[in-house]
């Protein structure tokens, strides 16, 4: 696909940053031809080039086959999402790759609250099907990269919120993946990085190339499925919602590639999470 997007160039500058974030999202779908917009060294004075040679450049790109015609809105603000969803407050964008938070992700909340709910890092909004995730070098949110692009899922998007609980770890040791334990978010989409506390009811369990990789299940308490106390409970009063859950995760990689162990209640769920937060504390411990 071939992409043509507008933005401001002799109406001001302001929003280059935003637009370069936008063209550098547009790409994992094309080729950008206007990818001259986005460029910070462009300023307000436009192109070497006249006004007749700059129509004449542009009615030639929006004669080109195969194209999509974007237009931008000036309005944007600058922390605005590249794609239409928000980042927490305390995230900004350090390149159209990485959002840096003023604290740690991966380790600056417990796994629990106050309350003795569970935390959620958000990394992907529901519906969405950018790959980011929480870096285990910095805990700052980012893009993931497959290939030397950044990563979208050919799928559709999460069924809910996807993320991590901080403070664990599921070690290779112990049959994991290496990576902080998984949580998927059953109700309307967050906010990017965004740290929730939500009820836990159970979790999926799943393998990946044979390695254990389960994701936790939970309500959010503003949601209809806060009625659910259970997985059990979550069948009786949302009937199909874990037919949803357990389908597309074991589809979004490809036939095969994940393989279902069934649903876990809450109680296994607890000795999931709980064993995942002594690994976690083991391995900080030994660093």
């Amino acid at each position: 696909m071939k992409i043509y997007f507008s933005g401001s160039i002799r109406g001001g500058r302001d929003d280059a940053e935003i637009y370069h974030q936008i063209i550098t999202y547009l790409k994992s779908f094309g080729d950008v031809l206007t990818e001259h917009i986005g460029d910070s060294s462009l300023d307000s004075s436009g192109e070497n080039n006249d006004d007749v040679s700059i129509h004449n450049k542009d009615m030639k790109f929006l004669t080109t086959p195969l194209l999509l015609l974007l237009f931008h809105a000036i309005s944007a603000s600058a922390n605005s999402c590249i794609s239409p969803c928000g980042i927490a407050p305390n995230l900004k964008y350090i390149d159209p790759y990485t959002l840096s938070s003023s604290d740690n992700l991966l380790k600056h909340s417990p796994s629990k609250d106050a309350f003795g709910n569970i935390q959620v890092v958000i990394e992907i909004p529901a519906g969405r099907t950018e790959k980011w995730e929480v870096s285990k070098e910095d805990g700052n949110l980012k893009w993931n990269f497959k290939k030397g692009k950044p990563r979208v899922l050919k799928y559709i998007g999460y069924p809910g919120n996807y993320g991590m609980v901080p403070r664990t770890l599921l070690s290779k040791e112990s049959g994991g993946d290496g990576d902080p334990l998984d949580i998927i978010l059953l109700g309307p989409p967050l906010n990017r990085g965004e740290i929730a506390s939500a009820k836990l009811i159970g979790v999926l369990k799943l393998l990946d190339k044979g390695e254990q990789d389960d994701k936790l299940i939970a309500v959010q308490f503003n949601s209809s499925l806060k009625k659910a106390n259970s997985i059990e409970e979550l069948d009786k009063n949302f009937p199909g919602i874990t037919q949803i859950l357990e389908l597309w995760f074991t589809n979004y990689k490809g036939n095969g590639k994940m393989i279902s162990k069934g649903f876990g209640d809450l109680e296994e769920a607890e000795k999931i999470l709980s064993e995942a937060s002594e690994q976690f504390e083991k391995a900080a411990s030994h660093k």
